[in-house]
């Protein structure tokens, strides 16, 4: 799981110049919060998103920055504790090797703006269990929300609708976007798949408007495995979900897949789809890392 949080310190010495180890040390009460209020997870990685002194951001402490308040906003990543114990056994397993666990939402929201020169971005990825939906301005994350509905939804609609496992449901639902089942089952499996689009609008369209501070920017780039159906590409392109969300006449929506933008990260690779864009980002990072 991955939230936003902040904090915020009042200074006992408001004329004093704000300092990088005070900001270090605010940071670190923030940190410590967010373990307090989350008992049942561990804390796998958390990082400063924005500090603020008086409510105005600032980039850096070598300015003579002075002011009452420090406000830190912080990401944090957090996994169940049941979750970590299987985790820490890999890590066991794999020995000497340097494992550092990261959140797939952070690696896409860090590296897809770098990687298609968009700072200023919302990230749809549609996953198999969840959509996350990251909104970058500057090139910097200003918000993250993940509501539980993917690919994997769709298939267990068509597992109900046609009584079959969950295996066989699933291959029906590729030939269905592959446009290769047989016409006897395409009505009946459309039909299915409209009703779960209509859910997934309505939790997409619920959590954008839950966010008061949100403007979609002019970039949108969705992918992952759940954009396969066309029927998300369509309420995505008709462009409605933006109404009351954005002043912009036109807002460019671009479905990513992986072959069409590797070049701006490897030569060679085998990487393609709308689902191996998360990998691509994964090992732009690691690059970066290294």
């Amino acid at each position: 799981e991955n939230k936003i949080s902040s904090v915020k310190v009042e200074r006992a010495h408001k004329s004093r110049k704000v300092s990088e180890e005070e900001i270090t040390e605010v940071f670190k009460k923030g940190v410590e919060t967010v373990n307090i209020e989350n008992p049942d997870s561990v804390l796998i990685d958390s990082f400063p998103m924005r500090v603020l002194v008086d409510g105005y951001e600032i980039e850096d402490v070598y300015k003579d920055i002075t002011g009452e308040k420090i406000e830190i906003f912080i990401f944090s990543s957090l996994m169940k504790k049941e979750y970590w114990e299987h985790f820490k056994t890999i890590k066991r397993i794999l020995g000497g090797i340097p494992l550092k666990f990261v959140s797939n939402q952070f690696v896409n929201a860090f590296s897809l703006p770098k990687i298609l020169n968009a700072p200023d971005s919302l990230l749809i990825d549609i996953g198999a269990k969840a959509t996350e939906i990251s909104y970058v301005s500057n090139a910097k994350i200003r918000s993250i929300h993940r509501f539980l509905s993917g690919g994997s939804n769709f298939t267990r609609l068509i597992s109900d609708a046609l009584g079959v496992g969950f295996v066989e449901a699933d291959n029906i639902k590729r030939q269905y976007e592959d446009q290769i089942l047989p016409s006897s089952l395409t009505g009946k499996i459309k039909e299915t798949v409209l009703k779960g689009v209509v859910e997934w609008e309505r939790e997409f369209i619920d959590i954008l408007s839950s966010d008061y501070n949100f403007i979609v920017p002019a970039n949108v780039f969705v992918f992952g495995g759940g954009l396969y159906l066309r029927e998300i590409q369509d309420f995505l392109k008709r462009g409605e979900w933006a109404v009351g969300l954005s002043w912009r006449e036109k807002i460019n929506i671009n479905f990513l897949s992986a072959e069409k933008i590797t070049h701006n990260v490897l030569e060679v690779t085998k990487l393609s789809g709308f689902n191996e864009v998360s990998f691509l980002s994964l090992v732009y990072y690691s690059y970066l890392l290294d």
